[in-house]
Protein backbone atom coordinates (compact mmCIF):
# COMPACT_ATOMS: atom_id res chain seq x y z
CA UNK A 1 0.00 0.00 0.00
CA UNK A 2 1.26 3.38 -0.87
CA UNK A 3 0.48 7.10 0.31
CA UNK A 4 -0.62 8.48 -3.07
CA UNK A 5 0.40 11.79 -2.23
CA UNK A 6 4.35 11.03 -1.54
CA UNK A 7 4.62 7.60 -3.12
CA UNK A 8 6.03 5.86 0.77
CA UNK A 9 5.17 2.53 1.20
CA UNK A 10 2.75 2.46 4.03
CA UNK A 11 2.51 -1.54 4.07
CA UNK A 12 4.16 -4.42 1.94
CA UNK A 13 3.13 -8.29 2.50
CA UNK A 14 3.18 -11.90 1.11
CA UNK A 15 2.94 -15.16 2.42
CA UNK A 16 6.08 -17.28 1.84
CA UNK A 17 6.40 -20.26 -0.66
CA UNK A 18 8.10 -22.25 1.69
CA UNK A 19 8.62 -22.85 5.34
CA UNK A 20 10.75 -20.47 6.84
CA UNK A 21 12.24 -22.66 9.59
CA UNK A 22 13.61 -24.70 6.97
CA UNK A 23 15.57 -22.22 4.51
CA UNK A 24 17.94 -24.64 3.70
CA UNK A 25 15.34 -26.92 1.93
CA UNK A 26 14.83 -24.53 -1.05
CA UNK A 27 16.57 -23.39 -3.72
CA UNK A 28 17.87 -19.71 -2.85
CA UNK A 29 15.60 -18.03 -5.38
CA UNK A 30 12.60 -19.15 -3.74
CA UNK A 31 13.86 -16.32 -1.10
CA UNK A 32 12.63 -13.39 -3.79
CA UNK A 33 10.21 -11.48 -2.41
CA UNK A 34 7.48 -11.53 -5.30
CA UNK A 35 6.06 -8.07 -4.43
CA UNK A 36 9.07 -6.43 -5.55
CA UNK A 37 11.10 -9.44 -7.22
CA UNK A 38 7.97 -10.46 -10.10
CA UNK A 39 6.20 -8.77 -12.78
CA UNK A 40 2.35 -8.35 -13.07
CA UNK A 41 0.08 -8.24 -15.37
CA UNK A 42 -2.17 -5.04 -14.33
CA UNK A 43 -5.46 -6.93 -14.85
CA UNK A 44 -8.37 -4.94 -15.26
CA UNK A 45 -6.89 -2.03 -14.22
CA UNK A 46 -5.83 -1.39 -17.54
CA UNK A 47 -9.39 -0.62 -18.46
CA UNK A 48 -9.18 2.73 -16.82
CA UNK A 49 -6.09 3.78 -18.82
CA UNK A 50 -8.12 2.69 -22.41
CA UNK A 51 -11.05 4.63 -21.64
CA UNK A 52 -8.88 7.28 -20.88
CA UNK A 53 -7.11 7.32 -23.93
CA UNK A 54 -10.26 6.92 -26.09
CA UNK A 55 -12.15 9.98 -24.21
CA UNK A 56 -8.71 12.43 -24.27
CA UNK A 57 -8.28 11.35 -27.79
CA UNK A 58 -11.99 12.34 -28.92
CA UNK A 59 -12.51 8.64 -29.79
CA UNK A 60 -15.46 8.79 -28.10
CA UNK A 61 -18.09 10.49 -25.01
CA UNK A 62 -18.83 8.73 -21.95
CA UNK A 63 -22.12 8.60 -23.37
CA UNK A 64 -21.24 6.36 -27.03
CA UNK A 65 -22.76 3.30 -27.25
CA UNK A 66 -20.65 0.30 -28.31
CA UNK A 67 -22.19 -3.04 -29.36
CA UNK A 68 -20.73 -5.62 -26.83
CA UNK A 69 -21.66 -9.39 -28.53
CA UNK A 70 -19.69 -10.84 -25.84
CA UNK A 71 -16.50 -11.35 -27.75
CA UNK A 72 -13.97 -9.77 -29.90
CA UNK A 73 -10.82 -11.20 -31.93
CA UNK A 74 -7.74 -9.08 -31.57
CA UNK A 75 -4.15 -9.59 -32.90
CA UNK A 76 -5.48 -13.44 -33.88
CA UNK A 77 -6.76 -13.85 -30.48
CA UNK A 78 -10.30 -13.79 -28.51
CA UNK A 79 -11.18 -11.82 -26.22
CA UNK A 80 -14.14 -12.34 -24.03
CA UNK A 81 -16.08 -10.80 -21.41
CA UNK A 82 -15.63 -12.40 -18.37
CA UNK A 83 -19.09 -13.64 -17.55
CA UNK A 84 -18.68 -15.00 -21.85
CA UNK A 85 -21.49 -13.10 -22.37
CA UNK A 86 -22.40 -10.41 -24.80
CA UNK A 87 -24.07 -7.13 -23.06
CA UNK A 88 -25.92 -5.88 -26.34
CA UNK A 89 -25.67 -2.16 -26.79
CA UNK A 90 -23.73 -0.34 -23.55
CA UNK A 91 -22.64 3.32 -22.90
CA UNK A 92 -19.25 3.89 -23.09
CA UNK A 93 -19.55 4.47 -18.85
CA UNK A 94 -21.80 1.44 -18.74
CA UNK A 95 -19.02 -0.44 -20.34
CA UNK A 96 -16.54 0.89 -17.82
CA UNK A 97 -19.31 0.28 -14.89
CA UNK A 98 -19.62 -3.53 -16.03
CA UNK A 99 -15.71 -3.88 -16.77
CA UNK A 100 -16.70 -5.45 -20.48
CA UNK A 101 -13.48 -6.68 -22.05
CA UNK A 102 -14.93 -6.51 -25.23
CA UNK A 103 -15.47 -2.97 -25.12
CA UNK A 104 -12.15 -2.26 -23.95
CA UNK A 105 -10.82 -4.09 -26.75
CA UNK A 106 -12.83 -1.97 -29.71
CA UNK A 107 -11.41 1.22 -27.94
CA UNK A 108 -7.98 -0.10 -27.95
CA UNK A 109 -8.19 -1.21 -31.55
CA UNK A 110 -9.35 2.12 -32.21
CA UNK A 111 -6.72 4.06 -30.73
CA UNK A 112 -4.59 2.04 -33.16
CA UNK A 113 -1.35 0.59 -32.18
CA UNK A 114 0.87 3.59 -31.77
CA UNK A 115 -1.57 5.99 -30.10
CA UNK A 116 -2.32 3.32 -27.93
CA UNK A 117 0.91 2.90 -26.35
CA UNK A 118 1.63 6.20 -26.48
CA UNK A 119 -1.00 6.66 -23.80
CA UNK A 120 0.55 4.08 -21.80
CA UNK A 121 3.61 5.06 -21.46
CA UNK A 122 1.97 8.48 -20.68
CA UNK A 123 0.60 7.05 -17.82
CA UNK A 124 3.99 6.00 -16.76
CA UNK A 125 3.82 2.26 -17.55
CA UNK A 126 7.27 0.58 -18.75
CA UNK A 127 9.00 3.55 -16.61
CA UNK A 128 10.98 2.42 -13.43
CA UNK A 129 9.17 3.62 -10.73
CA UNK A 130 11.97 5.57 -8.28
CA UNK A 131 9.97 4.02 -5.49
CA UNK A 132 13.53 2.06 -4.17
CA UNK A 133 12.09 -1.44 -2.41
CA UNK A 134 15.51 -2.94 -3.15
Amino acid sequence: MMEPKTGAVLGLANFPTFDPNRYSDVSYERYANPAISAQYEPGSIFKIITMAAGLDSGLFQPTTIFSDTGWIIVGGRSIFNSDRMGHGDVTATEALVRSLNVVTAQVAVGLGPEKFYSYVRRFGFGQATEVDLS
